[in-house]
């Protein structure tokens, strides 16, 4: 599971060491690498954390049909849900609540 993108739905394969990984960080941060993350030059393969499918995409033809696992069409293009968004959502809901609470007195 991935501490830095919390809803990623596919692992990305590394085309140097061929380990399929969450995100680049997770890779580089393995205890067993020692290069850098390269996804591949152009065509990228793809593990879907739904139905374990390996798949490839090309990234020069990349549209919105590719946004998805070809087989059971869980979308993998989304924006990233990050620990520190996370807590910057929760902080913002509970500034809009007191805000909300102070404005009902006046």
């Amino acid at each position: 599971m991935c501490v830095h993108v919390l809803n990623a739905q596919v692992a990305i394969q590394c085309q140097t060491c061929k380990g399929f990984f969450d995100c680049a960080e997770c890779h580089d941060s393995a205890p067993v690498v020692n290069h850098g993350f390269c996804p591949g030059n152009g065509v990228v393969t793809f593990t879907c954390k739904q139905c374990q499918i390996v798949f490839q995409k090309d990234l020069a033809t990349f549209d919105d049909l590719d946004k998805a696992c070809p087989n059971c069409h869980t979308c993998f293009v989304m924006q990233a849900m990050t620990p520190e968004g996370q807590l910057h959502a929760h902080c913002m809901k509970l500034l809009d609540a007191d805000l909300e609470e102070i404005l009902q007195g006046f």
